[in-house]
């Protein structure tokens, strides 16, 4: 959040743009609905041997040992994305290769 802040800063747009970092959607209001959501999962896999290991009540690790996300994180996402959304509003997912490139899995968990 802080890179994306201060990117938004360096463009000059930051009178345009608002950067929230939370979990889902808690904290933002239906009623100031957004144009653009993005949204970047944390998601470097913990190795079989350490599965479980420093994880909180949902499951999820940091990210020194792995931070995989709750199994149920794409449903409620997508269950509660669209009430943020403007009519014809944009929801963008990044999800990164890092894991596949680096040899940690052999495929991402949003391919079929």
């Amino acid at each position: 959040v802080y890179s994306v802040q201060n990117e938004i800063v360096r463009w000059g747009a930051d009178q345009h743009i608002e950067v929230n970092n939370g979990d889902l959607c808690d904290g933002l209001n239906p009623a100031q609905p957004f144009d653009v959501i993005v949204f970047n999962p944390p998601w470097v896999p913990r190795p079989p041997d350490h599965a479980g290991e420093g994880t909180d009540a949902r499951g999820v690790g940091d990210v020194t040992g792995g931070n995989d996300f709750p199994p149920d994180l794409f449903d409620r996402l997508f269950r509660v994305v669209p009430r943020f959304l403007k009519p014809g509003g944009r929801f963008l997912v990044l999800f990164s290769n890092y894991a596949v490139q680096r040899g940690l899995l052999q495929s991402s968990p949003l391919e079929p």
